[in-house]
């Protein structure tokens, strides 16, 4: 526990708020794909009494790790900014992508471990879809972020009793209750999103915008001027 504390402030020293929230993001993703990838081969990994339950905990550890720096690397190497609600909204169409896998298994009656894998496979590409379609555009804040997050929940709820009042209760259930559900909720964040325009992507060095360097104090400064000269500001 010392030891991780540590290597996360050393490693963490210098980050954004917003880089650091996408490298936990990395992990956290990593670390449940692990576990989603893990009960292809074991029905069961929470066992303790399985012998080959060392060996899981080691390789899910090991996951959350590359996430780890998975994570930093897209913060530190992207060419748009990453903010907080950006990575909350990441977290959103994940969760959204990973409903629309279950929608796919539904009323297949499939196994534990294919219905992992069809909400791992959604939730991945759901998180590549929030990248390129939010997260690159937008600057969220966390507020937005959170804002989203409801309009989806609310979409969702109205997807689902859109679905009872069009085909009924009966009928609206499993695969077809979670097809609603899941138009909903992408219609919820399109409509929410207009709503809150939030602002453009500023760049990955956004925060440069904010500095001003004043020419006439610099010359003055040089030239011995008298008086009190600022030669640098940044608005916050």
């Amino acid at each position: 526990g010392l030891g991780g504390t540590a290597a996360g402030l050393a490693v963490g020293g210098g980050l954004t708020a917003g880089e650091a929230a996408a490298t936990v993001f990395g992990h956290d993703l990593a670390y449940l794909s692990a576990i989603a990838l893990t009960t292809t081969s074991d029905p069961d990994p929470f066992d303790e009494r399985s012998p080959s339950m060392g060996r899981v905990a080691t390789t899910w550890t090991l996951a959350g790790l590359g996430g780890y720096a998975v994570g930093r690397l897209y913060a530190g190497n992207t060419d748009h900014q990453v903010t907080v609600g950006d990575v909350e909204t990441l977290w959103l169409t994940a969760g959204i992508g990973a409903l629309a896998g279950a929608t796919s298994v539904a009323d297949a009656e499939a196994e534990p471990q294919t219905q992992a894998m069809a909400m791992l496979g959604g939730a991945l590409v759901g998180t590549v879809v929030g990248e390129r379609t939010l997260v690159r555009r937008r600057d969220l804040t966390p507020v937005e972020g959170q804002r989203l997050a409801l309009g989806a929940g609310a979409g969702a709820l109205m997807g689902i009793g859109i679905g009872v009042l069009t085909v009924g209760e009966v009928e609206a259930s499993g695969s077809l209750a979670l097809g609603f559900a899941t138009a909903g909720a992408i219609g919820g964040v399109v409509l929410t999103e207009r709503y809150l325009q939030p602002s453009a992507d500023a760049g990955r060095y956004a925060a440069l915008s904010r500095l001003r360097v004043d020419p006439i104090a610099i010359a003055s400064t040089v030239t011995g001027r008298a008086g009190r000269h600022t030669l640098l500001s940044f608005t916050f």
